[in-house]
């Protein structure tokens, strides 16, 4: 009797858990995720702390990997990281493997493929870095001038260069300044003393995070973007923020 009651729970979860995920077998409704006990999250490889970095059990961390957390405990579930090269992450997502992507993904960068921008969940500030006593370009300067930007901050037009070597650059001479984000540019200040300094930038081009979904998953999309405009709204964002 025991067994047949075991059998019979058995054919129940299966039952649900096609139910749930039937039609397109790549759509996955919130009700389908959480049979199946496991948000997909396909993020960078790379690593590029605050907002994600590997710790030494091979875990990610940081900014996005935290928000992916939040969404799955939100369904109920665990996030399960799928780690790939930047350039993939979307196709991944794409192809319907992963629920939801993470990468340098800054707002219309996916426009003509098949896939949603999230609602917008962190902002990075510009600062840009000169050298001690030199005064602050202007935008029109900057914009005119030779200014490397963080490989990867698309925060203004200019050559991408990865940032140790643009500040060498910097301190050298060789270019006027150097554009980063808050967190690259302070700890750029303090690791070479009393050299450089950092000013926040303000300018229109600021980069703002969002994640990718498929435009088959409208329901989960819906969900989602709920559940990030109550991270906003709460302010959990900026504590995720603090901590890293």
């Amino acid at each position: 009797m025991m067994t047949t009651v075991k059998n019979l729970a058995t054919l129940l979860l299966v039952a649900v858990i096609l139910a749930a995920c039937s039609g397109d077998p790549y759509v996955r409704t919130p009700e389908g995720i959480r049979a199946i006990g496991v948000l997909r999250v396909a993020v960078s490889n790379a690593s590029e702390h605050p907002y994600i970095y590997w710790d030494e059990s091979g875990q990610p961390q940081g900014i996005e990997p935290e928000v992916a957390r939040m969404l799955a405990r939100a369904l109920g579930v665990q996030a399960q990281f799928i780690p790939l090269p930047d350039y993939a992450v979307s196709a991944m997502v794409e192809s319907g493997m992963a629920d939801i992507g993470f990468a340098d993904f800054g707002q219309g960068t996916v426009r003509g493929r098949q896939l949603l921008e999230t609602t917008g969940f962190y902002t990075r500030r510009p600062y840009v870095l000169t050298r001690r006593g030199q005064s602050l370009p202007n935008e029109a300067v900057l914009s005119g001038r030779v200014v490397l930007s963080q490989a990867g901050h698309r925060f203004f037009v200019g050559e991408e260069i990865e940032l140790g070597a643009g500040i060498e650059m910097l301190l050298d001479g060789r270019v006027d300044a150097v554009l980063a984000d808050e967190f690259s540019a302070l700890s750029a200040v303090a690791g070479v003393a009393g050299q450089l300094q950092a000013e926040l930038f303000h300018s229109s081009q600021k980069h703002i995070h969002v994640a990718v979904m498929s435009r088959r998953n409208e329901r989960l999309y819906a969900f989602i973007n709920d559940e990030l405009t109550r991270i906003l709204e709460t302010g959990a964002i900026l504590e995720i923020a603090d901590r890293y």
